[in-house]
């Protein structure tokens, strides 16, 4: 629901006391300032119809072997099938040959991914594969992995939307609105109204731009209740002269998915603020 900017207004003859009071990290508390709150509402069916970030995680496992390690992309917008590959025939370890399918990511990424894949870097035997953000209806990235002998490839694909102020839900009228600027902004809260279906894992942070979990930690959506992180490190009520609230959701699967296939779902934010008031 939309919030209003409501401040109080001081004269120039008012409480002198409180007006020297008035600083950057000291707003006074007095009677009658309103005790106000943001709130977002967002589905399924909203989710399905945002673009998405993807990033597919490759852990090399298993006992290494020699010949082919294969990776075959597909889906993404990608016309044809991309593979790549690395060969050991020289005793690599598992973590080696991972750095080399890393090397092998790379140089497509140059050529045949350059329109699927923005990055890849590798840890030790894993190897995370970060998308380029893709609109609603186009098929997420899979994976196929071929590997010789006894070696093994584990895949897991998350899926990011993020919802900030001014970002819109196509077919949908909910259009995140702004928070009045100078405000004490107080405690968030994540009312999940409606359990989320169809994916392995999917979670929820709220924060800004420079803290995305700084008011709410990764919390599932899998179940219901009011959920608020205490321990959250702008949970603390303060000062903001301009706060944009950031929401972003992840969707984590074993196999290729995105937000389309979300069944079921529903949850609110809430931010309670209170105007600071202004001297005129």
């Amino acid at each position: 629901m939309p919030t209003t900017d409501f401040p109080v207004f001081l004269s120039r003859g008012g409480n002198a006391n409180v007006i020297n009071r008035m600083k950057a990290n000291s707003i006074t508390r007095f009677y009658g300032t309103p005790k106000l709150a943001w709130t977002q509402l967002i589905t399924a069916e909203m989710l399905s119809l945002r673009a998405s970030t993807q990033v597919i995680t490759l852990v090399v496992g298993g006992t290494a072997s020699d010949g082919t390690y294969q990776l075959t992309f597909s889906g993404g917008g990608l016309e044809d099938d991309v593979v790549v590959s690395a060969t050991r025939d020289s005793g690599e370890t598992s973590a080696q040959m991972a750095a080399e399918l890393e090397s092998a990511i790379q140089t497509a990424r140059a050529g045949a991914l350059a329109d699927v894949v923005t990055n890849e870097v590798v840890n030790t035997a894993t190897i995370t594969i970060t998308c380029l953000t893709k609109a609603a209806g186009v098929a997420p990235v899979s994976v196929a992995v071929s590997f010789p002998g006894s070696a093994t490839g584990t895949l897991t694909y998350t899926y990011v939307g993020s919802i900030t102020v001014g970002s819109t839900f196509a077919r949908t009228p909910a259009v995140p609105h702004a928070l009045p600027e100078h405000i004490w902004r107080k405690a968030g809260t994540v009312n999940r109204r409606v359990a989320f279906a169809g994916a392995t894992a999917v979670t929820v942070t709220v924060g800004d731009a420079n803290d995305p979990d700084g008011l709410v930690t990764s919390t599932s959506l899998l179940s219901t209740g009011i959920v608020q992180t205490t321990g959250a490190a702008e949970f603390t009520p303060r000062y903001e002269a301009a706060f944009v609230p950031l929401i972003q959701i992840t969707l984590a699967s074993a196999t290729p998915l995105n937000f389309e296939r979300l069944t079921a779902g529903e949850f609110e934010v809430e931010l309670h603020y209170l105007p600071v008031p202004q001297v005129v």
